[in-house]
């Protein structure tokens, strides 16, 4: 429960020392929360809506290759609960890609590594006993849905069933009773889980468990020194991994505002390319997508650049911004704005990302969000400003 506490500390702020004592508490009594995950970039800030719901997207990092990226629509053929027997899960489609990455990249004919599972009534159940890959998804995809149901899932927010579920994907659903009984998911009890499974008591080299470690804060406990190893029975740090491959994120709501619509606006062209130029409706250039986002709010701005907009509007602080706000980048130090997105609220920023040579021919530059909490984009933060 030690990385749940410290990752709430954020929301918390939010709204008081008091919520503050209250969520640990209730964390004590092991009372189901909600989580809301923020997956950007490694590392990966995670941060808490506990209690209230709230409404979250779950979309793939660019750490996801072509392999698994085509075998999307066979993935969404499978989730709707008359095709998998067991519980709808078509919000949950980008996860299960997370998950074929993590066990295959896509590669083979068990993309899902479905062979030994209960599911699998055609083939061997041994390690790629599957050899048809649109059967190893339909097992995968039902795997997956018959872990949500025991996970009695509440839907995308309750956070403990879906990491339960994608843990009992990997050591076999019978973790997901575990981790019930201890009121919450846990890296402690995945670490027991497979410490008390392992075979003839051995470790494994696992050199990814130290970038785990720090992109997710990990602690050590009593069944795990901090070390670059994992016991020798499924992978402790599985949940962990596919976690890598998601951004999960808190989807603005309209609440009337007009920033609030401005972020709204600019949120659902994620994944539009990005042109040099282009002011949308399909494709963007940084400042095109401010000036798009701005007037589909009804707010008039005039069509500028990057730097256009660092004079226009007010200065604010960054303490002080709010979803729909613009943030402005110097690359070279010379004080003029060379690039600018726009402000979703907990550190991140939705903007076109490219240059004057890409003119929506490269799937890599995009309307995207970013983190800017810190690292490269905070260190050239040059200005923050509101346009209404």
């Amino acid at each position: 429960m030690n990385q749940l506490k410290k990752l709430a500390k954020k929301q918390a702020r939010k709204v008081g020392m008091t919520l503050l004592v209250f969520i640990l508490l209730i964390g004590a009594l092991a009372t189901p929360f909600v989580a809301l995950n923020e997956y950007l970039e490694h590392p990966i800030p995670i941060t808490f809506d506990i209690l209230f719901g709230g409404n979250i997207k779950i979309e793939l990092g660019e750490n996801i290759n072509a392999r698994v990226l085509k075998y999307k629509s066979e993935i969404e053929k499978w989730t709707a609960k008359s095709q998998n027997g067991y519980i709808d899960v078509s919000d949950y489609e980008n996860v299960l890609l997370a998950i074929m990455m993590t066990e295959s990249g896509g590669n083979g004919n068990d993309p899902m590594q479905a062979s030994e599972c209960g599911k699998n009534t055609r083939y061997p159940r041994k390690p790629n006993g599957i050899t048809d890959p649109s059967y190893s998804i339909e097992c995968g995809v039902k795997n997956f849905a018959d872990g949500l149901l025991q996970a009695t899932s509440k839907g995308l927010t309750d956070t403990n069933a879906l990491f339960a579920a994608i843990d009992g994907y990997n050591k076999g659903l019978g973790i997901i009773g575990v981790h019930a009984s201890k009121g919450s998911y846990l890296f402690e009890t995945s670490c027991q889980y497979c410490y008390e499974h392992r075979f003839n008591s051995q470790k494994k080299s696992y050199s990814t468990a130290a970038s785990l470690k720090k992109q997710f804060d990990l602690k050590e406990n009593k069944y795990w020194d901090g070390g670059n190893w994992r016991w020798n029975y499924g992978n402790m740090f599985y949940v962990y991994n596919v976690l890598s491959y998601l951004h999960i994120s808190e989807a603005v709501q309209d609440d009337g505002t007009l920033g609030n619509k401005i972020a709204l606006n600019a949120q659902e062209k994620l994944g539009c390319r990005y042109w040099w130029g282009k002011s949308g409706p399909d494709y963007f250039d940084c400042s095109g997508l401010i000036y798009w986002s701005h007037k589909e709010a009804g707010i008039s701005i005039s069509r500028s650049s990057a730097e256009g907009y660092f004079h226009q509007g007010i200065e604010i602080a960054y303490s002080e911004l709010k979803a729909g706000d613009i943030v402005t980048f110097d690359w070279n130090g010379d004080s003029k704005a060379d690039h600018a997105g726009i402000f979703m609220g907990n550190d991140y920023m939705i903007h076109a990302h490219g240059n004057s040579s890409i003119k929506g021919n490269s799937s890599k530059y995009v309307v995207e969000k970013k983190n800017i909490a810190s690292g490269y984009y905070r260190k050239h933060l040059l200005s923050c400003r509101r346009l209404y």
